[in-house]
């Protein structure tokens, strides 16, 4: 299990925020909370953003779950994951909402941007659902997708995984192999596919990221 130690030696297990409202799916946050629960305390949080060592935002819309939290907290909790370095893991929706803001002038996408990548083809971000084929560092595996973020940019960011397979429902010209499927930039680590949703070998890369050793 993952603990924090405090100055009075005491040991105490971390904390994990997890997003459960307007615009989160439920199967993906339930499967995040029981995931997370086997390392760490779980709370759920909504619009009130709670002290916390990890925040996880999974599936979902991203649109929606910005105008729920709105400007304000959404600028709060920004601030709490680039400057006070809290951990902050983005699944599908999760992800969208903390790459660079998509439709500004009818979304608040752009209030919560945690790494300055973006998706290269937004309006054809419907690509599809399925299993698909993803290499993580040197092992290969399969995950499951809903029409999840391509991630394209120069934000330093490292490439944990890609894809080896292409879903790609709605003819668009980007092609997904060998595309970014999961990065990370320092405490942010932002996934397209849902390894909550991806078996045991999705379970054990969620776990990794919250422990920080992915």
């Amino acid at each position: 299990m993952v603990h924090k130690r405090f100055d009075g030696g005491s040991i105490e297990r971390m904390k994990i925020a997890v997003y459960t409202g307007k615009g989160s799916a439920k199967e993906s946050a339930k499967a995040i909370m029981k995931i997370s629960s086997k390392v760490g305390q779980v709370v759920e949080f909504d619009r009130n953003i709670p002290n916390s060592d990890v925040y996880i935002v999974g599936g979902g819309s991203a649109s929606e779950i910005a105008a729920n939290l709105g400007a304000e907290n959404l600028k709060e909790l920004e601030s709490i994951i680039l400057n006070d370095k809290k951990k902050y893991i983005g699944i599908c929706a999760g992800a969208y909402l903390a790459i660079e803001g998509y439709w500004t002038d009818r979304t608040l996408t752009g209030y919560f941007v945690l790494i300055k990548a973006h998706h290269p083809d937004i309006d054809s971000w419907r690509r599809g659902v399925g299993w698909i084929k993803v290499k993580v560092r040197e092992e290969e595996m399969k995950m499951w997708y809903e029409n999840g973020p391509l991630f394209e940019g120069n934000d330093g960011f490292e490439i944990i995984g890609r894809f080896l397979e292409d879903i790609n429902e709605t003819d668009s010209k980007y092609n997904m192999i060998n595309a970014p499927a999961i990065i990370k930039k320092d405490n942010i680590v932002l996934f397209s596919p849902h390894p909550e949703l991806s078996g045991q070998t999705g379970k054990k890369l969620l776990l990794k990221a919250l422990e920080g050793s992915l």
